[in-house]
């Protein structure tokens, strides 16, 4: 039983890790591209989506894919002048 508690443990301090590390990069250059707002918010608002960032980093992962995959399209549909 402890292993079982030892393996959950190790999960949620990777889940974690990992979304603090994706929270860092998402609070100082993702969240700039988000709104205008966000862009002119004081250093305290980004400290304060930190946390969000850290719990909800699959979601903001797999959003922030399908909007560079849709500027991506939108760029490519364009008529060259």
């Amino acid at each position: 039983m402890q292993l079982a508690g030892d393996i959950l443990l190790g999960m949620v301090l990777l889940y974690g890790l990992v979304g603090f590390a994706y929270a860092v990069r998402f609070v100082t250059r993702t969240l700039d591209r988000v709104s205008d707002r966000a862009r002119l918010s004081g250093p305290l608002f980004r400290v304060g989506m930190l946390p969000a960032a850290v719990l909800l980093w699959p979601w903001l992962m797999r959003w922030e894919g399908r909007a560079e995959l849709a500027a991506t399209s939108e760029a490519e549909a364009e008529p060259a002048p």
